[in-house]
């Protein structure tokens, strides 16, 4: 099963990888738009919210191994 989910990282990184460098992260402020991050920046930008996602994915296996495991004794 890791091997599946290794090979399915490695499939989406890829696809990600040749689409990343067309990105841009703009601020709109008063009406202007900055930009925030072009390309690879943008993962330095956005870290909070993808070790947050992280964590929730983490939070919700145990939650469900906790609740769909039968009790051990």
């Amino acid at each position: 099963m890791c091997l599946v989910i290794l090979a399915g990282m490695l499939i989406l990184f890829y696809a990600f990888y040749g689409q990343v460098e067309s990105y841009q992260l703009v601020e709109i402020i008063d009406g202007l738009a900055t930009p925030a991050g072009d390309g690879w920046e943008i993962l330095w930008t956005l870290w909070p919210i993808l070790g947050f996602v992280f964590l929730l994915g983490v939070l919700t296996v145990l939650l469900a191994l906790k609740v769909w495991m039968p009790p051990r004794g």
